[in-house]
């Protein structure tokens, strides 16, 4: 049998608008103070810093900013201004129009469902407070630098180019895109022991792109930490009192040689830097018991082999140690877990 569906039965098409919230139009014009450490020579290591608390958790490697500054110093980052205020009478309601459409088949012959979906989102004019760090970051680190609009958002004091001011108001982001297919599969099976259940679910990503202001536009599909391809499948046997499953998580590879070339150097030696990703699996475990009275005791283990966070060299990405940091990636390694439910 097949059938077109989305997912309420029919393929769709949906314009939403979304009101302004009162704080992002009214909150008042505010600004903070940041410093910064005494300068340091550039030839000597220098480590990533944070901007206060206004960097969200990012950081800035201070060292890759500077080669952009004129005068290369860390007094250029000292005493800064961040100035902060509402959009009434600036900002746009935002508006988001989605598209999906579906196939389904599930063949009579055995008890296998198989379905596909393609998703198409757009937002415009999504209101958003990007954070002084992300404005210096990705002003620098823009594949359209130095025509960033990002880099409109500061000023600089004209005797010795150091920044003094960050506009960090709310903003209407231009457009944001994703979109791709979902894949979902189904077999259910009737044994002798129990009712054995195969199913797997992958989301294959076409675009994921932003644009900040209208003229630049950035797709960050298959980079780091926005893999094309990610998936799920699992096994689970149940007997009744008893239960078991096996689930296996699945992160495509990715990279950011759009950004940075492989080839560099470290104190003036060649070296060639690693800046993708093979694909990732991590495998769980578990087993369960219920109770008649509706406790259910549940164990297992997280990350059966104990699989490590792939490496990237330094220079491009998040990284925590030498591991890309980003949140598809297993970081406690292998972990044991239990648990007690209770159904009264």
């Amino acid at each position: 049998m097949f059938c077109l569906r989305d997912h309420t039965g029919n393929n769709v098409s949906n314009l939403v608008l979304i009101a302004l919230k009162i704080h992002s139009l009214h909150v008042g014009a505010s600004s903070s103070h940041l410093s910064f450490p005494a300068a340091r020579p550039l030839n000597q290591d220098i480590h990533p810093v944070t901007l206060g608390g206004l960097i969200k958790g990012k950081l800035l490697r201070v060292k890759q900013l500077l080669q952009r500054f004129q005068p290369v110093s860390l007094d250029v980052l000292r005493n800064l201004s961040v100035i902060t205020g509402g959009g009434l009478g600036v900002l746009e309601a935002e508006t988001s129009e989605a598209q999906t459409i579906g196939l389904v088949w599930q063949p009579e012959f055995t008890n296998l469902s198989v379905s596909i979906d393609y998703f198409d989102i757009q937002i415009d004019d999504e209101v958003s407070q990007l954070g002084a760090g992300t404005i210096l970051s990705q002003c620098y680190n823009s594949e359209f630098y130095p025509n960033e609009k990002l880099c409109d958002q500061f000023d600089r004091d004209p005797l010795d180019s150091k920044i003094t001011d960050i506009r960090d108001s709310y903003i209407n982001v231009a457009t944001q895109k994703n979109r791709g297919w979902d894949l979902q599969a189904t077999w259910v099976e009737d044994l002798d022991i129990g009712t054995l259940v195969l199913e797997t679910q992958h989301t294959f990503q076409i675009e994921d792109s932003v644009s900040l202001f209208a003229e630049n536009t950035r797709d960050t599909n298959g980079d780091l930490g926005d893999p094309k391809w990610t998936g799920r499948a699992s096994a689970t046997l149940d007997t009744g009192s008893w239960s078991a499953a096996w689930v296996v998580n699945m992160i495509g590879d990715a990279d950011n040689y759009d950004y940075a070339n492989a080839e560099g150097t470290i104190y003036g030696r060649p070296v060639i830097r690693k800046f993708d990703v093979d694909r990732v699996m991590y495998h769980n475990a578990s087993m369960a018991y219920s109770f008649a009275n509706g406790m259910t005791v549940r164990g297992g283990i997280s990350n059966v082999f104990d699989k490590a966070p792939p490496r990237i060299s330094r220079g491009n990405g998040s990284r925590q140690g030498n591991s890309a940091f980003y949140s598809q990636y297993n970081w406690q390694g292998q972990t044991f877990f239990a648990n007690v439910r209770w159904d009264l």
